[in-house]
C-alpha cells in the first residue's frame, strides 16, 4: 500500500502503478487511500487516466487562449471586411480614371 500526501502527485503515481500492472500482471491494484478515503480498483484506473495539475492547467490556459482567439476574429471581421471593400474601390476609381 502506497500512501502519498501531496495531491499533485496522485495522478502520476497512479498513472505508474496501472502502466506497471499491465506489464506485470502479477501486481494487482486492490484499491487506494486518498486524503481519508478509500477508493475502489477502479477509481484507481480512473485517476489515472487523468493529468497532474500542470498538465491540466496548460489544457485550459489552451481552452481559454483559443477560445479568446475565436471571439478576436469574429470582432476584426467587420473591420477586416470594410478595409477589403474601400481598397477594391479605390482600385476601381483609379482603374476609372485612368481610362
Amino acid at each position: 500500500m502506497i500512501f502519498i500526501d501531496n495531491p499533485d502527485e496522485i495522478s502520476s503515481v497512479a498513472r505508474i502503478l496501472v502502466d506497471y500492472s499491465k506489464e506485470k500482471p502479477s501486481l494487482k491494484i486492490k484499491g487506494g487511500f486518498i486524503s481519508k478515503n478509500w477508493l475502489a480498483p477502479s477509481d484507481c484506473i480512473q485517476i489515472s487516466k487523468v493529468g497532474s495539475k500542470k498538465e491540466l492547467l496548460s489544457q485550459l490556459a489552451g481552452a481559454l487562449y483559443t477560445s479568446m482567439a475565436q471571439v478576436r476574429f469574429v470582432l476584426e471581421a467587420p473591420v477586416r471586411d470594410l478595409a477589403y471593400v474601400l481598397k477594391a474601390l479605390e482600385e476601381k476609381k483609379s482603374k476609372e480614371s485612368k481610362q
